[in-house]
Formats: C-alpha cells, sequence, structure tokens
C-alpha cells in the first residue's frame, strides 16, 4: 500500500507493482515524463484488488499510460489523464468501481479507453459518473455497465472524438 503520500515519477521512471495476492493501493500519481503506471493484482490467493487515485492530473504529459489489472476488482478514486504522445492508453481490467465521479482523458493523442474482464463491471457504491474523453482514441468497454448501482451519468467523447466506441 501506498496510502501515505502521493508519488512523483521521475523523468524516465516507470511504477510497476505486481502481487501475488495481496491488495495494491495508492493515493494520486505524476510523473514528469510520460511515465508507465502498471497495477497488477491477479496471481495468488488474497483479495486481488488495487486502488488508486488520481492519475496524471499533477504534471502536463507527466502519464504516458496506465494499465490497472485486478481481478478482484479496480476502484478508481480520482481523474486519470495521459500525455500528448502517441499510443497513450488506459485500461481497467477486472470489476471496476468508481469512488467518485471522475473523468478519464487520454484525447492529448490517440490513446484509448479499455474497460475489460470477465465479469467486468463498471459500478459505483453512490451513483458516480464517469467521462471518458478519448478523443482519436478508441474507447471499449466490455462488461456491465452500473450493474449493482446506476451511474449517475456516463458521456464518452461527449464534445468530439473520432475514435470507436464499442460499447
Amino acid at each position: 500500500a501506498f496510502n501515505t503520500a502521493n508519488i512523483k515519477l521521475a523523468n524516465g521512471s516507470e511504477l510497476v507493482v505486481n502481487s501475488t495476492g495481496g491488495a495494491i493501493s495508492a493515493l494520486n500519481i505524476d510523473g514528469t515524463s510520460s511515465e508507465h503506471v502498471t497495477f497488477n493484482a491477479n496471481g495468488g490467493a488474497g483479495p486481488k484488488t488495487a486502488a488508486v487515485g488520481a492519475i496524471g492530473t499533477g504534471a502536463a504529459n507527466g502519464i504516458h499510460s496506465a494499465g490497472l489489472t485486478g481481478s478482484g476488482g479496480v476502484t478508481l478514486n480520482g481523474n486519470i489523464t495521459t500525455d500528448n504522445t502517441a499510443g497513450n492508453s488506459v485500461t481497467v481490467t477486472g470489476p471496476a468501481t468508481l469512488g467518485t465521479t471522475l473523468t478519464i482523458d487520454t484525447s492529448g493523442n490517440t490513446g484509448g479507453i479499455t474497460f475489460s474482464g470477465v465479469a467486468s463491471t463498471i459500478d459505483a457504491a453512490v451513483a458516480q459518473g464517469l467521462t471518458l474523453t478519448s478523443g482519436a482514441g478508441n474507447v471499449l468497454l466490455q462488461g456491465t455497465i452500473g450493474g449493482a448501482t446506476a451511474l449517475s451519468a456516463l458521456t464518452v467523447n461527449g464534445a468530439a472524438g473520432a475514435g470507436t466506441i464499442t460499447l
């Protein structure tokens, strides 16, 4: 758990956390120049969950990609923003829960946004809104949206966007 302070990645750093059964959690994560964030809670016994605050919202072009995997669930507690270079992306694998109303923004380039996984769901403990902005990138939402608790709003490329949206 990285729950005592926010994380700031230095130039050229990657944050990769693999868990073989334990939970992964962090507060806000930022980079300085297109860093990558990977949480993988997918193996072994135990909760296999990942929870994270905001990613890439403190420094322009600080985070290139975020890959968040939790076979027991992924909880998103803040906005996620990627940089403006090709291949930027956000992928959430496993049942997803919104801890707050949030925005995921990969529109700085052609970055895609994917929610996938077996029994994938986008739920909120209390009705929350989700805004996905991918610009020219594709958006793929697999599984149930708002299964246990309906989202208060779901907006995908509301202002503009040329990417394919697949539900």
